[in-house]
């Protein structure tokens, strides 16, 4: 038999450990229910993956502690600076829709009229009825963008927009749609302003802020707002400042003369100009106007603070007026430096003096380098042509100049310009230079043969390029040049004399052609712009 008192310490020792069990059973579950989501600290940390998805139904509670190191402000910096731009400028970014009407050769194929066949009627015409086609006379639409500069309905654009525009249509954001006038154009900045008129119940005009294009600085961010392809309304996009002061460029269709373009890698596409360029506060730092379609992420853009004083002028006058002078400006090369024994390549070389000019009056002459106008030192030509075109009319300005070594002063009372282009920063010296456009030779025994000519003596054009003068006024290859301007010409060298005295002289050259081996002639007329 087992000692009592053996049995009653084994009984005890039971309900001692009984009760420490109990003990940590109970603290354990307090533990747990204090944790988040009132489980076990095993199931958060020791969870293995299940495949059964959580039940997200009911309300989900976070504890704000897990919050607090937040804050709304913290959020907000995730949100994109451009969304405040687009709601600030697009409502005032307009869609400006032209029409201008051309006359159009009519060339008949065995399908019909080949022009009518590249350009198809639109919904809505009357074949029966398009007594303009019947007259050689077609439609041509296009578009551009614009933006809203004033409640009053003043609206800045491309001169390349609205030029040769018979009619103008502005679409607004809102959907609105108004008729336009042109207030003035100004093809030396490509700047345009036009209007549109409002009726006294009309709601308000959304307007944009003009910015300073001076302040901008390479690496900035630019946004780029217009209508590209014509019909996707109000795209925005973003990229850089990439350059500024771009001079110079050759632009497709012929550039403005005063150029000084920011460069910018937004993308702009065509439909695009006219449209604003504007800085991340919403403040208009250009007008689009120029994009390179070989290339990516390069567009140009008239400065605002330019386009500004050109579109004051345009609301005040309707006009531009600008300073003449008369020459045919060049920059110094280091071979003329060398050759001459200039001291530095500063200064302007005057390559050639129109006569009856403000130059030529003063006694500047060819050869002459100009260091100073108006008192300010020149050494690029760009900034020369702004210096001129920038000078009061009809009053004296100071000239200092180098002339076989020696310095001259001379005063020059300007014109003003007439309304013609620049003529080119580099006076062309041949006649297939881009202010003709096409190639002559003197008649040889070959070139007869060649051209199937009946003539042994004359000038005939052996290419014409694209684009050029002599390719939009109608002249071929294998024509043969009998007469300009009422001059018979016999020779290569007699034709350039009498087209370069036509140019000078700001005439056209009407030139009479012989075509399809003699069999007939023809008057084509040239217009020798520059």
């Amino acid at each position: 038999m087992r000692d009592p008192d053996a049995l009653l310490r084994t009984v005890k020792l039971f309900l001692v450990g009984l009760s420490l069990i109990s003990i940590g059973v109970v603290a354990g579950l307090l533990v747990s229910t204090s944790l988040p989501g009132g489980q076990p600290a095993s199931t958060i940390t020791e969870a293995a993956p299940s495949d059964v998805a959580p039940d997200l139904s009911g309300e989900l509670h976070i504890p704000r502690e897990l919050l607090a190191p937040h804050t709304e402000d913290d959020f907000t910096v995730l949100t994109s600076p451009f969304v405040a731009v687009a709601r600030k400028v697009v409502p005032a970014v307009v869609s400006v829709e032209s029409r201008r009407r051309v006359t159009h050769p009519r060339v008949m194929g065995p399908r019909g009229d080949l022009f009518r066949r590249m350009f198809p009627r639109r919904d809505g015409e009357d074949e029966d009825e398009d007594e303009d086609e019947e007259r050689g006379q077609l439609e041509i639409p296009s578009s551009g963008s614009g933006f809203i500069i004033d409640p009053t309905g003043y609206i800045f654009t491309n001169d390349h927009v609205v030029t040769g525009s018979q009619e103008l249509t502005v679409h607004l954001a809102d959907g609105r749609v108004f008729d336009a006038w042109v207030v003035g154009t100004d093809p030396g900045t490509d700047v345009a302003v036009l209007k549109i008129d409002l009726s006294p119940a009309s709601p308000p005009l959304p307007t944009v802020a003009l910015g300073d294009s001076d302040e901008i600085q390479v690496g900035d961010w630019a946004i780029a707002i217009g209508n590209p392809l014509g019909e996707l309304e109000g795209t925005l996009t973003a990229g850089i400042i990439s350059a500024k002061g771009r001079k110079d460029l050759r632009i497709a269709g012929g550039g403005p003369v005063y150029q000084d373009f920011i460069q910018t890698d937004a993308s702009i596409n065509f439909g695009n100009s006219g449209g604003p360029l504007v800085n991340t506060r919403g403040e208009v730092i250009g007008i689009n106007s120029a994009i390179n379609p070989t290339g990516q992420g390069l567009g140009f853009t008239i400065p605002i603070n330019m386009a500004r004083v050109v579109g004051i002028e345009l609301i005040r006058s309707g006009t531009i007026r600008r300073g003449f002078l008369g020459i045919y400006p060049r920059e110094v090369t280091e071979d003329i430096r060398h050759a001459w024994d200039m001291p530095s390549l500063a200064g302007i070389l005057v390559d050639n003096v129109a006569r009856d000019t403000p130059a030529s009056r003063s006694g500047l002459r060819a050869g002459d380098v100009i260091v100073e106008f108006n008192g300010e030192r020149v050494a690029e030509v760009s900034e020369f042509r702004a210096l001129v075109a920038n000078a009061r009319i009809g009053v004296e300005v100071p000239i200092s100049l180098m002339r076989n070594g020696k310095t001259r002063d001379l005063d020059v009372v300007l014109d003003q310009r007439p309304n013609t282009p620049e003529p080119p920063q580099r006076r062309p010296r041949s006649l297939d230079a881009i202010w003709f456009g096409a190639t002559l030779e003197n008649i040889s025994d070959k070139l007869a043969a060649d051209y199937e000519l009946d003539r042994k003596e004359g000038v005939v054009v052996t290419e014409v390029k694209l684009g050029s003068a002599a390719g939009f006024a109608g002249l071929r290859e294998g024509d043969v040049i009998l007469e300009i301007n009422r001059k018979s010409v016999e020779s290569k060298r007699e034709v350039e004399r009498a087209l370069t005295e036509a140019r000078r002289e700001g005439k056209p050259a009407v030139v009479l052609v012989e075509r399809e081996g003699g069999e007939t002639t023809t008057f084509v007329t040239v217009q020798l712009e520059g």
